[in-house]
């Protein structure tokens, strides 16, 4: 785990204005790191008229995997009744990027439906920073 620190340097920022703007800084940070499945232990933010200067401690490496099971069609029109797969099955295989073979039937309250599952690996939180850190220096504000 590492930590990682986000200074902005900005024109005079009028003293009463400063905490807004701090805690308008950690609302963002929290907010796209959630949203980026990063995690971290904490977020502090301190600033001067000058500097807004926002701290991540120990930040994970990578996002989180997360493993997803996408509802689709009704099993009764996505399959003929000699259990080979109709357009519905195919499409929405093809919409989830996943082989019609891998498709799962499951019951439901509402009855058999078909799901695909889908793992997505977490990518490096370094290549995701240069994303974030722009939205949140650009997104804050003072009022």
């Amino acid at each position: 785990m590492k930590n990682v620190v986000l200074e902005i340097g900005t024109e005079e920022i009028p003293a009463q204005y400063i905490e807004n703007a701090l805690k308008d800084l950690n609302r963002l940070a929290q907010k796209y790191f959630e949203e980026a499945r990063i995690n971290y232990k904490e977020i502090k933010v301190y600033g001067t008229p000058r500097r807004l200067i926002l701290f991540i401690f120990h930040i994970k490496e990578k996002q989180e995997d997360i493993f997803q099971k996408i509802k689709g069609p009704a099993y009764s029109i996505a399959y003929n009744k000699d259990l080979h797969p109709q357009k519905p099955a195919l499409k929405f295989a093809q919409s989830q990027g996943v082989n019609v073979e891998d498709l799962i039937v499951e019951d439901t309250e509402k009855g058999k439906y078909i799901f695909a599952s889908k793992s997505i690996i977490g990518q490096l939180t370094i290549d995701l920073l240069s994303q974030i850190f722009p939205k949140i220096a650009l997104g804050y504000s003072t009022k």
